[in-house]
Order: structure tokens, then sequence, then C-alpha cells
């Protein structure tokens, strides 16, 4: 089923039989977690004997129930039948029961398969129906005797039985862990599925921005099980909330629910031109928005004749895909001069900053509501973790100023961005000095007011050691703390770094924790300011005033877990809560899913200890849509701040690409080429090749190789080799491509000689060209064109796709790779690390790293600029791609995707 179903699952807590939220925790064992809960194998189960019946279904799922039939029975599954869709996800948990009489459901099964299917009656109205295909995990004694009956006697007997289901919620496994009870605790969202009453006044939904448009609309009104269309439906006016919609019925309709389909040509063409990446553009001509939970109810209308002619509908909550489609329409009618009033955000951000003693410049930005501006609202500050800025920290800062809080986020002095200084001068003593004096900063300007810390990664070392000394801390909150520093360089650098300089070593300008830095500067400061070991660490906690919440990852490969508890237990009854966060990583943000539970615990814990007078039993979600303004903002801030000319562009690249050489000898690296060439699918008839930012010619050197064998065993006469053309902007990486193609190509021709069958050499191009720049090939020029590990460095990524868009042939194919956001490549360092033999080799590893920071600094900058999955694939789909599938790749630190170019986006991409 559609990803626009898939979107709606966002609860966290366990549904029950009548849509009631339970605190238990499902029993259910999740599929991506093992495979040794199924009863039977796929083989297995699609060879047993399977039973047609009709048996009268009913499906629960948070508010909502859906009247079915359960259409055929075997002992491995069943599947059920609805004539709406259902807001079900592969893999989703499912309680039901088969026996008559049942209160509770207690078998359980996974939904393994969704399909929807349509039909054209006589009439010439479709008939659309939803298959859901579930497979057994646990039956109960009951429902496994009804079960053997049904298969022994060969026939159904369904008069008077029925089946009852309910959907379990996906997103329950990201409950946190509270070490203390180890019970599962869920923050709750305020944000209601379907809600018949406005979310604003009358008043204020008229002060939205208002458009005209004509779009092609059809209306789906839903009446209980069923519904019809209403034909010949147009949108007039549209605003961030609502439609006026042109439709014609003869019934009353205040109050119905309605299902909008907008079929304009020109709102397709509108989305897929956009400068910016929107899902929803599924086929050309087609913006689809009709599933459940993504209504309208009507709001208002005006009868002409005794027939509906205008109708006010007012949207209830929508997708994220239909609300950027609704703001980009929104968007690009005022930017063509129609005169509209927008409604304001909903957090202000303020820019300013502070000064320190030393007389360094502090960045500072204060995040707060627009509209709730309390006397007493709390002051929350958020200290950035090492290698991170105040950017990274505005999720964060919207869910606490989206619930009434102040927040005040800052750049550390000497790091990355906005504050003062060199990154290389960088040392612990610049963060605990910056901390200090944005806490006394925020005492002065809002005295009086409760204070609240937030600190990430190092950054939670740092603020241990400070907040034992400031006595206006009301609230202390830890993200995956680095507890023993000590612990932490060995673990990552696979070195004790600490034992080694106390020992007299010395390193210089390195790569540390990912920043290259001043080495010997930064560990000395270390040693010196009590961060080293473990025990300094223990003694900062005892001195504690503050209460204390904890959050750990639970695949935290920088934190030993016997840190945790030791700092805990001298925190003693400082410390509230220790949360574990399942699954996570220390970067907590390359998971969006966790990082949000994680921060609605965060203002859970705030308003507890910060502002218990005010009662918030749940937090209220902030707008996806203004955290990626506002990070977008940010981002262009930081550019323009530390602007990067092309010349300067090259300078880095040809710096980087010397110190890459060596990438080849990393595994993780060489699955990555082996990943990018499997997606590729057969070259043996020639194929033209398109290598986009090829470097120093590494999957050209790859591709050479795995042509060479396929060659050897290939039949006679049923081989032909690909042609390779690889394009970069850096001479020198072009003159080093061509240097490793030549080597490898005479190595392999006196190998693979064989009489009278001799080794016949790809064609291997290089040619200097800006992939910023339209590429200087015509179109449809390349059968294959792969990316890897570039996109995310140019600073229009849409407009380089489309250009590759261009020079694929029809039915060629398009792969690229892109690192994750705060990709952590320090886990490929480490496996790297392992394997070496030589310290020639650990010191290839070590260049490596002081790559990755190169990266991860301009990241924080904002110049180079990594994508989610679901951002990729919207990127992708802008571009003119209709089915992207990506893939997670090179240690789970980057997503590879593939396209095809099918008819349906030749029009788009040319």
């Amino acid at each position: 089923m559609s990803k626009h179903i898939a979107t709606r699952n966002e609860s966290e807590s366990v549904i029950g039989l009548l849509g009631q939220e339970t605190g238990r925790q499902s029993s259910v064992t999740d599929r991506k977690k093992t495979s040794d809960a199924w009863s039977l194998s796929v083989a297995e189960r699609r060879a047993s004997r399977r039973l047609d019946t009709r048996i009268s279904t009913l499906l629960h799922f948070q508010d909502h129930a859906w009247r079915g039939q359960t259409k055929s029975l075997s002992v491995g599954g069943l599947s059920m039948e609805f004539a709406e869709d259902i807001p079900a996800m592969l893999n989703q948990q499912i309680v039901f029961s088969l026996k008559p009489g049942t209160e509770q459901p207690d078998s359980a099964g996974i939904v393994c398969g969704i399909r929807v299917s349509e039909s054209v009656l006589d009439s010439g109205r479709t008939k659309r129906g939803v298959i859901l295909a579930v497979q057994f995990v646990r039956l109960s004694p009951g429902d496994e005797q009804v079960v053997a009956m049904w298969m022994s006697e060969g026939r159904a007997r369904p008069k008077g039985l029925h089946l009852v289901a309910a959907l379990i919620a996906q997103e329950s496994e990201e409950a946190l862990i509270d070490t203390e009870a180890r019970q599962p605790v869920v923050s709750q969202t305020a944000r209601p599925r379907v809600a018949r009453v406005p979310e604003c006044p009358r008043q204020e939904r008229r002060r939205h921005q208002r458009i005209t448009v004509g779009l092609s609309t059809e209306v789906s009104l839903r009446l209980g099980g069923g519904g019809r269309v209403l034909p010949g439906a147009l949108t007039t006016d549209l605003t961030s909330n609502g439609a006026c919609v042109c439709l014609s019925a003869e019934e009353d309709l205040l109050g119905s629910e309605l299902e909008l389909r907008w079929v304009s040509p020109s709102v397709a063409q509108r989305v897929s031109s956009a400068s910016m990446p929107f899902v929803g553009c599924s086929v050309v001509g087609e913006v689809v928005w009709t599933r459940p939970g993504e209504a309208g109810a009507l709001s208002g209308y005006r009868q002409v004749g005794g027939r509906t002619v205008l109708a006010g509908v007012r949207f209830l909550p929508v997708a994220k895909e239909a609300e950027d489609i609704i703001e980009h329409l929104l968007g690009q009618q005022q930017g063509e001069g129609v005169a509209a009033r927008a409604e304001g955000p909903s957090v202000i951000s303020e820019f300013s900053e502070c000064v320190r003693p030393s007389g360094h410049r502090i960045a500072l930005c204060h995040d707060r509501p627009r509209t709730d501006l309390s006397d007493d609202a709390p002051i929350v500050v958020l200290a950035p973790g090492y290698g991170e800025s105040k950017r990274d920290y505005v999720p964060l800062a919207y869910y606490l100023a989206g619930n009434g809080f102040h927040v005040v986020r800052f750049d550390n002095v000497n790091h990355v961005g906005e504050s003062d200084g060199l990154v290389t001068q960088f040392r612990l003593e610049d963060m605990e000095t910056d901390l200090e004096t944005v806490l006394d900063y925020v005492a002065a300007q809002w005295p009086g007011r409760s204070i609240g810390l937030v600190a990430t990664s190092l950054a939670g070392r740092v603020a241990l050691k400070v907040a034992g000394r400031v006595p206006h801390l009301g609230l202390l909150a830890l993200i995956n703390g680095i507890m023993d520093v000590q612990h932490t360089l060995q673990a990552v650098h696979q070195e004790d770094l600490i034992g080694e300089h106390l020992a007299g070593a010395r390193k210089g300008v390195v790569n540390i924790l990912g920043l290259t830095i001043d080495a010997d500067r930064w560990l000395e400061h270390a040693v010196q300011g009590g961060y080293a070991d473990l025990r300094s660490t223990e003694q900062d906690a005892e001195r504690l005033h503050a209460p204390v919440v904890l959050f750990h990852a639970e695949q935290d490969a920088w934190v030993d877990p016997s840190s945790i508890e030791a700092v805990g237990a001298a925190m003693g009854e400082n410390l509230r809560h220790s949360y574990v966060v399942p699954g996570a990583l220390h970067r907590l943000q390359e998971s969006p899913r966790k990082a949000r539970t994680v921060y609605r615990q965060i203002a859970l814990c705030c308003q507890e200890e910060l502002w218990p007078a005010r009662s918030m039993a749940r937090t209220v979600e902030p707008s996806h849509r203004e955290i990626g303004v506002q990070n977008r903002a940010e981002r262009e801030r930081s550019k323009k701040r530390r602007p990067m000319g092309k010349s300067d562009h090259v300078a880095f690249w040809q710096e980087y690409l010397h110190n890459f050489q060596t990438i080849p000898n990393v595994a993780d690296f060489w699955r990555l080429m082996d990943h990018v060439y499997r997606l590729m699918g057969d070259c043996h008839h020639g194929e033209r090749i398109l290598d986009a930012g090829c470097g120093n010619g590494n999957l050209g050197v790859f591709l050479q190789l795995n042509q060479a064998f396929r060659q050897r065993y290939a039949r006679r006469g049923d081989f032909r080799s690909p042609d390779y053309v690889g394009v970069d902007f850096v001479p020198t990486a072009l003159a080093q491509a061509m240097t490793n193609f030549e080597q490898v190509g005479a190595a392999l021709q006196g190998q693979f000689y064989e009489g009278l069958r001799a080794y016949v050499p790809m064609s291997m191009r290089v040619c200097r060209a800006d992939l910023e720049s339209p590429l200087p090939f015509p179109d449809r020029s390349f059968d294959r064109v792969v990316c890897n590990l570039v996109i995310g460095y140019v600073r229009d990524p849409l407009f380089t796709l489309r250009e590759y868009l261009r020079v694929l042939a029809p039915n060629g194919r398009l792969v690229i790779s892109n690192l994750k956001p705060y990709a952590d490549l320090s886990a490929i360092y480490r496996s790297f690390v392992e394997t070496a033999q030589t310290p020639d080799q650990i010191e290839e590893g070590r260049r490596l790293l002081d790559n990755s920071g190169r990266i991860k600094e301009r990241e924080g900058e904002g110049i180079f600029h990594f994508q989610y999955q679901a951002e990729l694939e919207g990127l992708l789909r802008a571009a003119g791609v209709t089915h992207p599938r990506v893939y997670s790749t090179f240690g789970n630190q980057a997503l590879i995707a593939v396209a095809d170019k099918g008819l349906a986006n030749l029009t788009v991409a040319a």
C-alpha cells in the first residue's frame, strides 16, 4: 500500500480493541528483530491448504473501525478484505480472535501483504477493495481448535461466527525504557487523529492565507461503511487549513466526511518542477490525497435551487506529504503576485550573541512560542554536542518552544557554527567557558525564571562539571553523555590517546572524535581539566545539586554502559530518571523517530521539574514543515558567513581526494562498490556508463575487475564490454584515475590472456566537468548513470539529478549513494583498524578518519547537506523519478537509491 497510508501510524501506544490506549508493551515478536517467531516458512505457507471463507470481520485501529470479510484461511494465516483503505503497514502487528464470544483478542499475527484491487461494475462505477494478508505468529488454544476444525472439514460454516481484530500502532517499539522500573515509557502527543471540532476558532481560520485556484477534484463522500463519488467537483479556493469546493449533491451534507483527489495536470507539473522536493506526485497528471485520516469535513455550504454548489471544506489532520503539496501551492501563488496574508509560524527564532571574558563572540538563537508568552515560562539551554552546532538542535528547540518554553541555543567558540575562533584550536576548556557564559547570560536576561540545561555527547561531560558550580540550574538532561573520555577515545580510535599523551607521545593536528584539531592541546587540557577518566566524572556527579535525567542509546559504541551506572550511583537522589533508547546509536539524529521520542520525553521532564504548575499531560507535536524551513534558513545563514568559492572548493577536494586513495582497502567501502555494481544490473552488451563525480576512479577500477571476470566466463560471442566515462572537476583526481585504469588494464591483459581468446579491455575515458553546471553530453547518452557519495556535496542537487535524467537513455538506470546526516564513519574506521596488520595500514585508516572530520565540519557549517531516506526519495521524485528504491549501505552510514527511467518520466526529465 502507498506510503501515504504508512505515514499515518504515528501513535506510540498500544491500541486496545475499542481504540483505548493501554500501558502494556506488546508481546508480539517483531519481524525486523528475529525470524524465529514464524511458525511456517513462506514456501510452506504457500503450499499449505487454503480454505475459502466468508467470515464477518471487524477491524479496529485507534478510534476507527472497519467492517469486512475474511476471504480465506489456512494453517499459516488468513486474508481479510475491506471496501475502504486501511491504514496498515507491512510487518505491522495485529491481534485477533476467531472464537465466538471472546471479548479480548489473544492470538497474534503480522501483516505480511497488502493489496489494493479495483474492479469496474456494470453501472460503470469503480469498486475498490483492500486485502490484508495476515501471517500467524501465535494462536490461542481456542483459535487453534477453530482453525483445525475448519481445515479438517474442508469447508467453513461461518453462520453466527465473526472475526475481531485490532492493529497495533507501529511506533510502540520506540518507547523508552526506564532503567529503574524496567518499564516502557511513551510520550503521548496531543495531535488528534480525526476530530470533528475545529482546531482553531473561525476568526483565526479566516486569517489564513487564501489563494484562488482551479483544480479539477474528485470528491468521495463517506457514508457509514460505504461511500460514493460526487461528480464534477472543482476546488476554487485554497488555504492551509481548508478549501472551497464547487460540487453538486441532492442531500444535506453538513458534517459529512470527504476525501479529495486533485487530478489537475498543472498540480503535478508544479510539484514536479518545484525547487524543493515534495512527496506525493505519484504519476504525471495526478496528485493523490485520499487516505483515511487525510480527510475533510464540511464546515459550511450554500445552496441554490436545492442543490449544493459551494461547500467550505475544513481539512482534518493530514500527512506531511499532503501538507507539503498545499504549502507549495500557497507559496508558489504568492510568488506569482497573488495577494495573501500568511499566518505566522508557531515558534519565533531570534538571533543574538553574547561575549565571554576572553572577548570571543558566542552566537545565540532564542526560540520562543509565538502566542503563549507566560511570564513564568522556564528557559531551557541547549548545549551542542562535540562537532555539532545550534542548527542541529532545531527540532528539539521546537518541541520545547511549541510547548511554552523559551529555548536558547548557541555555538561553541573555536568550533563548528557561527561563533568566533578556529576549529583546530578547540579544547574542552572552550566548551566549559562557553556554557558558563551562556548560563550567566540567561540568568541575567530572565531573572527569577527556572533554567534547565540539555547537553549531548561530550558536552554532557562538560555540563556535569559546570552544573555543580551553577546554583540557579533547575534541571540537567544528558543525551548520550560521555562519562569516561579515556574509554571513548580508545573505543573510537582503537588506541589509548590519553595514556600515550601522558607517556610523552605527540600527535599534532589530527582527527579527534570526528574533528581535525590540535590533538596535543586538546589532550593536555582533558588531563589538566579533570576530564580524563571515569573517577573524575563520578566526583563531578557527587557535587550536583540539580535533578538529573539521563538518556543513553542501547547500541552506543562511544559509551560504556557500566560508566552510566557508576555515574548514576554517584548522583544519588538527584537522578530522577535514566532512560534507555532501544536500538539507538550515539548520534541520536541518525534515527529521527527515536530522536522525536526522546524530545517528547525531555519536554515532559522539563514540565515536571521546571514548570509543575502548568498541566501538560501530553506534548504538542511541532510542525515538521516549520522545522524544515528553519533548518534551511540557518543552513543558508551559515553558508553566507563562511562562503566557499569555486577555487576553494577545488582545493578542498584536491586535498581530500589525495588522502582518499586508500579507501578501497576498507571492507565497508568495497561492499558499497559491490552494492552499486549489483544495482546497476547486467552490463555486458556494450552499455554506456557515466560515473558522475568519479574522483580517483575507484568505481571504474571495480568495474574493470568485475567485467574482466564476467568476460572470461561468458559464452563466446555473448559479451561486449561496456564503455565507461568518468566525470569530475578536480584535474589531479582525473589524472590519478587514468593512471589507475591503465595499471589495472595492463595487469588484466597479462592475467587473462588465454590463447585464441584474448582479454578485451573496457573503454575507459574521463572528462573534466562541473556537476553544478549542465553536463557536456547530449540527451539520452548513457544507459547507466552512477553517482557514488557525491550528491550531498553539490549546491543544487535537484538540478544535478535532472541533468542525470536528461543524459540517461530510456529504460536506463540511475544509481545514487549518499552519506546519511550525522554519519558516524568512526565505526568504519574501527572495523578497518581491527583488521590492520601494519603501522602503515593504521595510518591509512587515520587519514580516512581525518577526511571524515573535514566532511563533518562542512556539514555543520551548512556547506554540505545529506538527506534522510524520505528526503532523498522526495528529491528524486521532484527530479522526475517515479519509483525510487532506497536502501541502507556503507556500514549503515549511507543510503543508496536506484531508479529506472521509464516512459512516465521522459517528459519531466527532458
